[in-house]
């Protein structure tokens, strides 16, 4: 049980943590595409953590997860993280890259 509780603490703090970065998107009309397409990638990769998280803790195949989509996310890229063992510590950087970019550009 205290697997679970930790996994549900995680899921808790990502969930979290993404709700936060979403309330505080620029709400300028012209910058509305972009803020969308932010907050769709965050969510996509938040939930391909989630999912990785739950495959490392469960050792179940993460093919037997369901992310919520894998739109937008290069191919490559998602090649190149089937490849590593440190998936999750990859996937939290391009969370933290999107998030710094997305910051930049006052999205």
């Amino acid at each position: 049980w205290e697997g679970v509780t930790v996994l549900e603490r995680a899921g808790g703090v990502l969930i979290n943590g993404c709700s936060n970065l979403i309330a505080f998107c620029s709400a300028d009309p012209e910058k509305q595409m972009e803020v969308a397409a932010f907050q769709h990638m965050l969510t996509r990769l938040s939930s391909l953590l989630m999912c990785q998280t739950m495959s490392d803790m469960s050792e179940v195949e993460m093919s037997k997860f369901n992310v919520l989509s894998l739109e937008g996310i290069d191919p490559e890229c998602m090649e190149y993280l089937r490849t590593k063992e440190m998936r999750r510590k990859i996937i939290l950087q391009w969370i933290q890259r999107l998030v710094v970019d997305h910051s930049r550009r006052g999205t």
